[in-house]
């Protein structure tokens, strides 16, 4: 189906792709096909933190780029303390040989359904001041 440009002029278009950072692109339709277009990078630096089984990562962690590592065998199963700020996008990365599960509790995490991450996999989430949402996930 063609769309025609004059209805959508003034109209924004965005877009966020993962690659080694998020990168967003937001402009006005006229502009986007102008070639003026900007784009802006969310560089995290990488945090490590170790999980076993229960854990809860707390608020302090819940921002950028969490790098895990569980400890249990053969699967931690974690969850996230309450998403308070809209807009804030945490990235779960498995650094470590053992798997971590996220369970879709409904209370803190919207997933869809039960995440597993095994080593290398990610998990980006957003808060919408009560949850925190699934935006992806790779399974590496």
């Amino acid at each position: 189906m063609k769309q025609d440009r004059k209805h959508l002029t003034g109209a924004l278009l965005m877009s966020c792709v993962l690659v080694g950072a998020i990168l967003c692109v937001a402009a006005r339709y006229e502009d986007f096909f102008a070639g003026k277009a900007t784009a802006e990078a969310l560089n995290y630096t990488p945090k490590s933190l170790t999980v076993t089984n229960g854990d809860v990562i707390v608020s302090g962690d819940l921002r950028g780029y969490l790098r895990l590592t569980p400890s249990s065998i053969p699967v931690a199963t974690c969850t996230v303390a309450n998403a308070r700020n809209s807009g804030r996008v945490l990235i779960l990365e498995n650094a470590g040989t053992n798997s971590v599960l996220f369970e879709d509790n409904g209370t803190r995490l919207a997933l869809g359904s039960n995440i597993t991450l095994g080593p290398t996999d990610t998990l980006t989430l957003i808060a919408n001041k009560t949850n925190w949402v699934r935006v992806a996930n790779a399974n590496n």
